[in-house]
């Protein structure tokens, strides 16, 4: 496959703008398809990031939804970003069905690509419903899928997703897991009104506490309580989506 012997340079080349990326050719496509099948670990991770980064057409956009499900962690990652970062309906439609499934670790890599993408109910309510996951990484996943996205302005009957997010969260923050805690911690810095904030303030001041949830509970206190705007046009490539916002702070540790 020679397209495999230059294939870092390439990528090298390729714009990280999305949709701004060089169009595959039929015969690029082939090959980048076939690399995902490579022995070699490095050739799949480059090949799925080729195919993020080009146009992967319907069977890379197949062949992307099916590596959410990969043993290889890295992989999984890899293509929950490129899909995140294709967006559009079918992107979406893929890790919806990616988070419905049973698998505890496709729906984590599914969770990781919604936060990517713009908000949409349906986003939403796969992720709040992730949240009950009895695996903590599906649980920490969703979590930070969640920081990085802001709530849709209220439908014109005035009904919002936030309040059932925010309840779905609040148990989070004594859950076992770490960072499970610190996930819940900074999606309520987006999704939580000011009844969260006694919630907050008991996990920043508990000694006892790990410091990177102490770290994100302060985080999501800062953060102005702000009521979403009346209904009105909503910013993003599909109908109905909201922009995402700012990604939560990075983890300083395992």
């Amino acid at each position: 496959m020679p397209i495999l012997k230059n294939l870092q340079s390439w990528l090298q080349r390729l714009t990280p703008e999305i949709g701004a990326g060089p169009k595959l050719n039929a015969d690029q496509r082939r090959d980048l398809l076939a690399a995902l099948h490579s022995g070699r670990p490095a050739d799949r991770w480059l090949a799925a990031e080729a195919l993020a980064e080009g146009d992967p057409g319907r069977e890379g956009m197949a062949a992307l939804a099916d590596l959410l499900g990969d043993s290889d962690p890295l992989l999984r990652s890899e293509a929950a970003r490129g899909l995140g970062q294709i967006g559009g309906k079918a992107a979406r439609q893929a890790l919806l069905e990616a988070a419905a499934t049973g698998d505890a670790l496709t729906q984590a890599a599914a969770a990781d690509g919604l936060g990517a993408l713009p908000t949409t109910h349906e986003s939403v309510a796969a992720l709040a419903g992730l949240l009950a996951s009895p695996d903590a990484a599906v649980r920490q996943s969703a979590g930070e899928a969640l920081a990085r996205l802001d709530p849709l302005p209220p439908a014109k009957d005035g009904s919002s997703d936030a309040p059932a997010v925010q309840a779905a969260l609040l148990p989070l923050l004594t859950d076992d897991a770490v960072m499970v805690r610190r996930a819940a911690a900074l999606a309520l810095g987006r999704w939580g009104d000011d009844q969260v904030e006694s919630a907050l303030t008991a996990c920043r001041d508990d000694e006892a506490e790990d410091p990177r949830v102490r770290q994100a509970a302060a985080s999501a206190l800062e953060r102005p309580r702000k009521q979403p705007p009346a209904s009105q046009p909503r910013e993003g490539g599909v109908s109905g989506e909201a922009n995402r916002g700012d990604p939560p702070p990075p983890d300083t540790g395992n």
